[in-house]
């Protein structure tokens, strides 16, 4: 907890560690979603369709999790939300 509130400045404001914590997921998400088709492709032989399939799988995944938003910021809160979706980011 203590990590959250020095991502937020004393006045409310997000600081520098709340971006660069920012810019260096999306770097790794970027290159994971960049990288992956190209790996399907070329390595295991996947098809176009396939790799369409795949992305619709993820949506049908997500749409539970975004039914459950409100309960889920209610109890774990903006900050705890930002620190599981980076724990997530991290472990993929």
């Amino acid at each position: 907890v203590g990590f959250v509130w020095t991502m937020v400045s004393a006045d409310g404001a997000p600081s520098f560690f709340f971006f660069l914590a920012l810019y260096l997921l999306s770097i790794g998400t970027a290159l994971v979603e960049g990288l992956v088709f190209l790996f399907f492709v070329q390595d295991l032989g996947a098809s176009n369709t396939l790799c369409g399939l795949s992305i619709i799988v993820t949506v049908v995944f997500e749409l539970p999790i975004f039914s459950y938003s409100k309960k889920c910021l209610d109890t774990f809160g903006i900050q705890g939300l930002l620190i599981m979706a980076g724990v997530c980011y991290v472990t993929r």
